[in-house]
């Protein structure tokens, strides 16, 4: 497997997809949405130049400004997203969860994207794990612009947190991972993760507690969104959502 690379099936076929300056953007229907793109990290992360705010206390109640969900989706059906699987990843939907699960871990990241589009929003989803450790990855992808690019947030099982982009070939940090107390550390847990993202304007959320905010400009348009795993040192790291819910913000 090459790194920093797409793998080449993969790859032959998203180019297939992408519009060109000559076409039409290509709008997946919520049956049969075109979403997956599987990366490999680059062996060294190191973040760009990026501000960041240190976070206030999170005041109580926060979500209920936010008004009602304009989507929320208790993955019983499996509707509106990508569900085929590929050599490195699987993808479910049973019992009430999507579930994914890297077969090897070799830091391969499998996404699978919804149809809906977003540009100011904030977004969560509730994961659950089966057995994992140290840099088992798993979290929410955001502002993809052309199911290639976009963010990707996400946690460890050893309770780091940190923010990623792809370019489309590689992925770079945009942040550095650093711990969390606020991550429920190990096997067997259950951790909500939220973004809130406004303009180039991105604040980190896990269980309802504010992390972050960083300031970046990479991807500041509408995009879809979805959910990734990766496995780096359990071979059969399954992630598990119970719920995605998307608020918009005016």
């Amino acid at each position: 497997l090459p790194a920093n690379n797409i793998e080449t099936r993969v790859a032959a076929t998203l180019t297939a997809l992408v519009p060109t300056e000559d076409s039409q953007p290509i709008e997946p229907t919520s049956t049969n949405p075109v979403v997956i793109d599987q990366l490999t990290p680059t062996p060294s992360l190191e973040p760009s130049q990026t501000a960041t705010v240190a976070p206030s206390p999170t005041p109580p109640n926060w979500k209920d400004q936010l008004g009602t969900p304009v989507f929320q989706d208790a993955m019983n059906t499996g509707d509106g997203w990508y569900l085929t699987d590929d050599d490195q990843t699987t993808i479910d939907v049973a019992g009430g969860y999507l579930s994914m699960t890297s077969i090897n871990a070799i830091g391969w990241h499998g996404w699978s994207l919804n149809y809906l589009k977003a540009q100011d929003f904030y977004l969560e989803g509730t994961f659950k794990v089966a057995a994992c450790s140290g840099n088992d990855r798993y979290g929410l992808v955001f502002r993809s612009p052309d199911y290639q690019k976009g963010y990707f947030l996400g946690i460890t099982c050893g309770g780091l947190y940190g923010l990623l982009e792809s370019d489309g070939t590689k992925l770079t940090s945009v942040t550095a991972f650093e711990s969390s107390p606020d991550i429920r550390r190990g096997s067997n847990q259950t951790n909500l993760i939220g973004v809130k993202v406004v303009g180039n304007q991105i604040a980190i959320y896990i269980n309802d507690k504010l992390q972050k905010t960083v300031t970046d400009d990479s991807y500041s348009l509408s995009g879809v969104y979805g959910v990734f795993v990766a496995g780096y040192e359990t071979p059969g790291f399954t992630m598990s959502v119970d719920q995605i819910t998307l608020w918009a913000i005016e």
